[in-house]
């Protein structure tokens, strides 16, 4: 075995400028092997330090990138080789120094690896080694540029920093840590709550940084130091700066996104002072970008549930604020960019969710809105708002339900009359919609009630036999679920079952046969139906087995529902026309024959004579597989009779 040193002659070596790319990039790959033959010492002495100074390097040239990123990913779940968790922090100083490099992807990996460590270190050990680091990046003595970019970094790191100084208390109360830190060129003795205080403070002047890159990351770290913080309110000032109209489209979009998690972290008195930031929120959906107003429209939903939680709290005070957010999600489902439109169509089951009795007719507006996108052919993506629309029938409940989705729909001539048909008989007529709308239909159903919902089940009914054989395989998914529901009777009758079962079985569509088996041994685990519904429904229609794909049918049947029918059924009703197979001239017959075979011995579906007197020596013959007509044995065939005799423990000859 390489002594110490020698490993580390040959990291020296592989990691010198002049070694090409891929040695490097296998070096870093090593890590793990090479720190294994260092020790957790010598990786904490040596080669933690040598990457340090790797990663001091601030001129990136050809490669660099990849290298250091790699090292990066590394580390950032190292712990087990530097000794443990109680040496990881170790592994910060690397890490950090790659928190300044010249790129983007190098930084970002960097801040995600220190996060993602920081969640395994004791609070005490984020005080003491992180949190003081991460200030020093904000006040970093380096040329303008370096400055930037470790702003750009510690703005990323700062809810973790500012997390640890707030729970370090208990690691200081129960073992040996420090209860101050010295950080910054004057080295200054810090506390933990005045650690994490001048944290904040200067995180929040990146608010106003000169440099559109650290108030974007700041913007982006808004909701996670919203959340560390505890109280969104402390960053009110800040919020309204990011969203301010004179500031830069791509800073207010990424705050805006950010908006339902500043929000949430208000407490119900913040919201009586900040109503005017709600105002100023809301007032972006006028913004002249539509990026700006699309990032509006996908955290509206959760801005108004915050409102409303805020509301509940405050005895009524948050109505005003939660009506404009009303309001403003109508208006941008008719705005003029279809982008906006779309997204905000997108929002609308959440949006209609947030309970509001003071405003009882937003979710039916919500629901004719996008009905209308839905019904209009010249709107793109029609099939996901078509998903949204069925999503709504859980908020807006079941009478609004039935109105919106079953109630016959006037003629569009303008007679008055009724045409006859329903919304949902539309949209699953429309073939750009009707396979979403078929993924929603056990929704509709649990808001109708089975009691409710015969439409819905005529519909599915009639989708059973559509000319596409994904729309007939999405409505024969939803026989389990509804079969539960429904007397066995009422299930049979409902869906003519008889009939839909030999057409599934003969299906031209390998999919649909295998999956109806799977759809069948699910229904009959269903109280009242059983293996008898299986023997008086299912199984005189598999043994009508004419080809041999039939015949596959009614082998995979039998591996799937053997256990369902008691031994002496099986013997007498099922084994002896499994048993005919087993000398098929189709191989993949006789393949499937020992297969389900095996299974069936091995489980005990039978009685043990069954097994030994006729299950084994079928099994034998196969395992010795001659084709019955070639007279050339089948390599496949005589594996599978090989694996169930082997898994019985039998010999082969």
């Amino acid at each position: 075995m390489a002594s110490p040193v020698d490993v580390m002659e040959c990291v020296k070596d592989a990691m010198k400028p002049e070694s090409t790319i891929q040695d490097r990039l296998e070096c870093v790959s090593n890590l793990r092997v090479i720190a294994l033959a260092l020790g957790d010492e010598k990786t904490r002495t040596q080669l933690l330090p040598f990457l340090k100074e790797q990663c001091d390097h601030k001129e990136i040239v050809v490669g660099d990138d990849e290298v250091l990123t790699g090292v990066a990913e590394v580390l950032g779940c190292f712990e087990d080789f530097v000794g443990g968790l109680q040496y990881a922090h170790c592994l910060l100083d690397p890490l950090l120094a790659l928190c300044t490099v010249d790129e983007t992807m190098v930084r970002s990996q960097a801040v995600d690896a220190i996060v993602a460590l920081a969640k395994k270190l004791r609070p005490a050990q984020i005080f003491e080694f992180l949190a003081p680091k991460v200030l020093q990046l904000f006040n970093l003595s380096a040329d303008p540029f370096t400055l930037m970019l470790a702003r750009v970094s510690a703005c990323g790191l700062v809810a973790t920093a500012y997390t640890g100084c707030k729970n370090c208390g208990k690691d200081l109360r129960e073992g040996p840590a420090k209860d101050t830190v010295r950080a910054g060129d004057k080295e200054t003795s810090y506390t933990p709550d005045k650690l994490g205080k001048e944290l904040v403070d200067a995180y929040k002047l990146q608010y106003n940084a000169d440099e559109p890159m650290v108030r974007r990351s700041a913007a982006l770290r808004l909701g996670d130091v919203a959340i560390a913080l505890g109280d969104g309110a402390d960053l009110v000032q800040q919020f309204d700066t990011l969203i301010d109209e004179y500031n830069q489209e791509s800073i207010k979009v990424i705050a805006l996104k950010s908006a339902h998690i500043f929000f949430r972290a208000f407490s119900p008195l913040d919201f009586l002072h900040t109503d005017g930031t709600v105002a100023r929120y809301v007032a972006c959906a006028g913004d002249k970008s539509w990026r700006v107003r699309v990032a509006v429209s996908e955290s509206l939903p959760h801005v108004m549930k915050a409102v409303t939680d805020s509301r509940k709290g405050n005895g009524g005070e948050m109505q005003e604020g939660l009506r404009m957010c009303q309001e403003i999600f109508l208006s941008l489902l008719d705005d003029n960019e279809a982008e906006v439109r779309h997204a905000t169509a997108v929002q609308s089951a959440a949006a209609a969710s947030v309970e509001d009795a003071h405003f009882p007719a937003f979710q039916l507006l919500l629901a004719k809105a996008v009905e209308g996108m839905v019904l209009d052919k010249s709107v793109a993506k029609r099939t996901d708002l078509a998903g949204v629309l069925l999503e709504m029938a859980t908020p807006i409940g079941m009478p609004k339900t039935k109105d919106v989705f079953l109630k016959p729909r006037l003629s569009s001539e303008g007679e008055g009359g009724a045409n006859g048909t329903t919304l949902l008989a539309d949209l699953v007529n429309d073939p750009d919609t009707k396979l979403e709308v078929i993924s929603k239909l056990m929704g509709l159903i649990d808001v109708l009630t089975i009691s409710q919902a015969s439409e819905v089940i005529k519909i599915i009914s009639a989708l059973l036999t559509d000319k596409s054989w994904r729309v007939r395989h999405a409505a024969m998914q939803l026989l389990p679920y509804l079969a539960p529901q429904m007397s066995p009777d009422a299930f049979n009758k409902s869906f003519e079952l008889d009939s839909h079962a030999l057409k599934f079985s003969q299906d031209e569509t390998a999919r649909i046969p295998q999956d109806w088996i799977v759809c069948c041994k699910a229904i009959a685990d269903c109280p009242g139906y059983g293996s008898e519904w299986l023997k008086a429904h299912i199984v005189p229609v598999l043994q009508l087995r004419l080809l041999p794909k039939k015949k596959l049918v009614y082998l995979h049947a039998m591996n799937e529902l053997s256990g369902l029918f008691g031994a002496q059924a099986m013997a007498e009703d099922f084994l002896p026309h499994i048993l005919t197979m087993f000398n098929d001239c189709v191989p993949n017959v006789r393949m499937r024959c020992a297969e389900t075979l095996g299974k069936i011995a091995y489980n005990g579906d039978v009685g043990k004579p069954c097994v030994d007197e006729q299950i084994k020596p079928a099994l034998q013959k196969l395992a010795k597989d001659l084709g019955p007509t070639s007279g050339f044995e089948d390599v496949d065939v005589k594996s599978f009779a090989k694996a169930a005799m082997k898994k019985m423990g039998w010999p082969e000859a």
